[in-house]
């Protein structure tokens, strides 16, 4: 019931401190709400340990707020959730990094830890992870449920976003390339991630849209959606050890790009099971794009996407110029299976 901060560290001579087993904003039982203004506020301070097993929940502004902070680890903690994982009990956000904020490390991590690494950012008021800001740079999301409950199988939705990287924040990676790094991202009110203005990201590793399995619909409304966002890197690659995308059960499209120009998505799962065998449609476009110039979908050399049993076009275009589809699967997968869109491509004004 703090003014300012549950736990408040500043200034950079307070550094490498463990913050664990602690219930921030809530009774000892972890289910009631006894709200401080934020949870963990951090600012100017790196190198810190949050986690495990620590419930920040209940809080009116963010469950952990990281200003001009850089090098912090937050693994193993509910985040807008009750102690055991399983329901609602909301920060207005879940984490926010602001300011500054570089090199900071959400979920799974390489280095041995004797603590749990996945984070459950669900329930929230509104968005469960937002980067704010061009000085918000190489920070890591991966291996959290964003969205659904401690077991990746039902949803506990964020009332906004997921994720959402906003006011210019570049150069970020959400998800990976180890099943470890994998983000479950699911179940959200609006876009599982949304990148509004922000250039430069890499999003590959993640499921959007469905369970922990890979098996059923926890949907988002939108899969991922970019305005007027720039050069952002959406799927699997290799050589910058991201693994593909599944995007798929989401309500709306499983990809919408508005405004958004030179963006790359390139060998993502999009309305399918992850082995691409099973249709699991989103309910409308596999990919939309909206005034919107010199995208690539898919892959000059290799594999593009896959992109079948979606509700309406596997890829819409209505309106944009220059962009570029390459060596995609549309309407089936690598054995030639029968995987219907509605329409394959669907190509309306200028695009």
């Amino acid at each position: 019931g703090h003014s300012l901060a549950g736990i408040f560290i500043e200034a950079a001579n307070t550094h490498s401190n463990h913050i664990y087993s602690n219930k921030i904003g809530t009774d000892f039982t972890g289910t009631k709400s006894i709200p401080n203004t934020f949870g963990i506020a951090i600012y100017q301070s790196n190198s810190n340990l949050i986690g495990d097993n620590n419930t920040i929940s209940g809080n009116n502004g963010a469950g952990i707020l990281l200003n001009d902070a850089g090098k912090n680890l937050i693994v193993g903690n509910f985040i807008g959730t009750n102690g055991s994982g399983n329901k609602s009990l909301p920060n207005h956000t879940g984490v926010v990094l602001s300011g500054r904020s570089i090199q900071n490390k959400i979920g799974y991590s390489s280095i041995v830890l004797p603590v749990t690494t996945r984070n459950v950012i669900s329930g929230n008021s509104w968005d469960g992870v937002k980067f704010s800001g061009t000085a918000v740079v190489g920070n890591v999301l991966s291996g959290n449920y964003i969205g659904t409950d401690i077991t990746g199988l039902l949803a506990i939705p964020n009332n906004r976003n997921g994720i959402i990287l906003s006011d210019g924040a570049p150069n970020n990676i959400l998800g990976g390339w180890k099943k470890a790094e994998e983000n479950i991202i699911s179940g959200n009110a609006n876009a599982g991630i949304f990148i509004k203005g922000s250039n430069d990201n890499k999003i590959g590793g993640n499921l959007i849209g469905l369970d922990a399995l890979g098996h059923n619909r926890i949907p988002n409304m939108t899969g991922i959606y970019l305005e007027k966002a720039t050069n952002n890197y959406i799927g699997g690659d290799p050589d910058i050890e991201l693994s593909p995308n599944v995007i798929s059960g989401n309500n709306g499209d499983g990809i919408f790009l508005s405004s958004s120009d030179f963006n790359h998505l390139t060998t993502n799962i999009i309305g399918l099971n992850p082995n691409t065998i099973l249709q699991i449609p989103n309910s409308k476009n596999g990919i939309q794009i909206v005034s919107s110039r010199n995208n690539i979908i898919g892959e000059s050399s290799e594999i593009g996407n896959i992109i079948g049993g979606n509700g309406e076009d596997g890829v819409r275009i209505i309106s944009g110029f220059n962009n570029s589809l390459y060596l995609n699967y549309i309407g089936t997968n690598q054995l030639l299976l029968n995987l219907p869109n509605r329409t394959g491509i669907s190509l309306n004004s200028s695009g």
